[in-house]
């Protein structure tokens, strides 16, 4: 199992949690892998100690999915270190490391990319909205999908500001929120400036 640590009704440490109940119960052992889009060394503890198997940081590569479906297989324990942010978290796009992700595939590449842009500004207006009536648990869940989108397709300032806001969601600091959510707006306008600049 491919697990998403954050869902609307059940997280991902409780729902493993769940299925390790069960097979203390009935037996069996099913292997669960996180999906993650947190690197620190705490977070990947609590992965194990909720009962997965392994972990896996977004954005997901092919390659590593492979690597750690076969580490689990043969029974390789996972070596838990933590990584650190590199200078890619201050380029717009890197579109060389989302096109090595597809495996050079252009069609897809652009295919990608125009479902992402559709999601992130369906996105950025949910956000907008809950932001205006603040509903804290919708700028959170709105802020994260942003996230994610953004983390996938390498659009690598636009995922740091929308994870900023969402640890932010639940705070008093509603001033801060508003300045991110106007640098989120700006940083779009700069990805899709970029897309245009590579004719995409």
């Amino acid at each position: 199992i491919l697990m998403d640590l954050q869902m609307p009704e059940m997280d991902g440490f409780t729902a493993t949690r769940h299925i390790r109940l069960k097979e203390s119960k009935d037996g069996g052992h099913i292997p669960v892998v996180a999906m993650t889009a947190h690197a620190m060394m705490e977070h990947r503890i609590k992965c194990f100690d909720a009962g997965m198997d392994d972990y896996i940081t977004k954005p997901l590569e092919g390659k590593i999915i492979f690597q750690t479906i076969e580490r689990i297989l043969k029974k390789i324990p996972s070596s838990i270190k933590e990584e650190f942010p590199s200078h890619s978290e201050n380029i717009i796009f890197d579109s060389k490391a989302f096109l090595e992700r597809l495996d050079g595939n252009m069609q897809l590449f652009r295919k990608t990319l125009s479902l992402s842009l559709d999601d992130i500004t369906s996105e950025i207006m949910n956000l907008t909205s809950a932001i205006e009536k603040g509903e804290s648990s919708k700028i959170k869940f709105h802020a994260h999908s942003i996230k994610g989108v953004s983390s996938n397709i390498s659009a690598c300032t636009l995922k740091n500001i929308a994870g900023k806001i969402e640890d932010l969601s639940f705070s008093d600091n509603k001033s801060q929120i508003k300045e991110l959510e106007k640098e989120l707006f700006r940083e779009f306008e700069k990805f899709k400036e970029n897309l245009r600049e590579l004719h995409v």
